[in-house]
């Protein structure tokens, strides 16, 4: 029995390992901030995790993760609600609570979540929830 697909040259094998070796650098316009926290990803991830449509995924990843740390801080700093003329939860919160929404939504479309790169086997033999005891689901 014949070897079934295109047979490829050595040559031409050579040349998709260079490529698949190429980083992924961040766009030009990003900050040094949102430039680091890209090249972290990058380096967080196999070489061949992201490809280029990845790009304005990644990119609205990172800023989306800086500006919920800058939430973070100024909830640290002024607190969770306003007094005065017009009280209630501070503008802050919602910005941190649409931007860990749209991190943990990007994260999933990424593939940086574990959950999202298991295969259907192992989503199949994963642990049922069911299968855990109140008390054994506290020690996880």
């Amino acid at each position: 029995m014949g070897t079934r697909g295109r047979q490829h040259s050595s040559s031409t094998i050579k040349k998709l390992e260079i490529v698949s070796k190429k980083k992924i650098v961040a766009p030009e316009h990003l900050t040094d901030n949102q430039k680091l926290l890209w090249s972290l990803l990058v380096e967080t991830m196999p070489e061949e995790h992201f490809v280029k449509s990845d790009f304005p995924l990644m990119e609205t990843y990172v800023i989306s993760i800086l500006l919920m740390r800058d939430a973070a801080k100024r909830i640290d700093e002024h607190g969770s609600y306003t007094d005065g003329d017009n009280p209630g939860i501070a503008p802050w919160v919602r910005v941190f609570e649409k931007q860990q929404t749209m991190i943990g939504n990007l994260a999933v479309k990424m593939r940086l979540a574990p959950v999202s790169r298991m295969t259907g086997a192992e989503v199949k033999n994963a642990p049922n929830e069911s299968d855990h005891t109140p008390r054994q689901l506290s020690m996880l």
